[in-house]
């Protein structure tokens, strides 16, 4: 595969990726804060759920074809180091944000559940913030 079409793919996963998460964090945030429709919100987090699953998978295997293209590890700024311990946390994240909304659905009032909601979408963009910080300065940081 072409370096700047891997580049490309990779940028493009990215955006799906973090617009998937956005999406539904400020979704769920919507819904629970009014009590509203848990039925279509459990629809739509399934459809998100899907798409972001997918879009994270082509992240991480363009992000290592990249490395790879680049001479390896050795070879690339400690920022994708960090960059990709960051995403690897993400997908956790985001693992566990679908789990935990999975339980809300099943369960509408459980406070568990619903405290959990309420700090993992802020503890996820504040990841991607950092992780996107550091691809977008990876020259100035080394």
């Amino acid at each position: 595969m072409d370096y700047y079409l891997a580049r490309l793919l990779h940028l493009a996963a990215i955006a799906a990726w973090f617009g998937a998460m956005m999406f539904i964090t400020g979704d769920t945030r919507y819904t629970v804060a009014r009590l509203g429709d848990f039925l279509g919100l459990a629809d739509r987090a399934r459809r998100v759920a899907r798409a972001a699953r997918i879009a994270s998978v082509v992240v991480l295997l363009t992000g290592f074809y990249l490395v790879y293209a680049l001479g390896g590890l050795g070879s690339v700024p400690v920022a994708v180091h960090v960059g990709l311990f960051n995403t690897l946390v993400l997908v956790g994240v985001q693992a566990t944000y679908f789990r935990t909304l999975d339980a809300l659905l099943a369960n509408s009032t459980d406070p568990v559940a619903l405290g959990r909601l309420r700090w993992l979408g802020p503890a996820f963009h504040a990841l991607w913030f950092a992780t996107l910080a550091l691809m977008v300065f990876q020259k100035v940081i080394g």
